[in-house]
């Protein structure tokens, strides 16, 4: 299973040597949102991936996919969704 993209975040910015409060000023957040973000709690705002991008040095595209897998994922799990929707609506795309 990948880590959740908070998770990642944490991890970018433990390995270059950022305290959460500085990594905060970057992203133009306070500090206890990006603890929120990090813990799974919140969700990133998503014009702020092309800064985390930027800031950690690591692919945009990469970010994308684990931020919206999150917002999917959380949004199955408080909806009690099935996840027969994926399929759904994998086959939606597919046909798009």
């Amino acid at each position: 299973m990948k880590e959740s993209f908070g998770v990642y975040l944490k991890k970018l910015r433990i390995k270059k040597g950022l305290k959460r409060n500085m990594a905060a000023v970057l992203l133009d957040i306070d500090s206890s949102s990006l603890s929120r973000i990090e813990n799974g709690k919140s969700i990133l705002n998503k014009n702020k991936l092309l800064i985390v991008s930027e800031m950690y040095d690591v692919n945009l595209e990469e970010l994308q996919v684990l931020y919206h897998g999150d917002i999917i994922g959380q949004y199955l799990r408080d909806n009690k969704v099935s996840l027969d929707a994926l399929d759904v609506a994998k086959e939606y795309i597919d046909n798009l």
